[in-house]
């Protein structure tokens, strides 16, 4: 489960890098991040 998590992580920074919404991203939270990361993991095992 961790690797999927990191692999996870590291896609979604590319993704808001691409955004490039400027400071609102910076200020982003531990909680906001966990909230994206169970999202994401949400839509990978749909697919699946």
């Amino acid at each position: 489960n961790q690797p999927n998590g990191v692999r996870g992580n590291g896609r979604r920074g590319g993704r808001q890098q691409q955004n490039g919404s400027g400071g609102k991203k910076a200020g982003i939270s531990a909680e906001d991040l966990d909230a994206e990361l169970d999202a994401y993991c949400a839509e990978t095992k749909q697919k699946k």
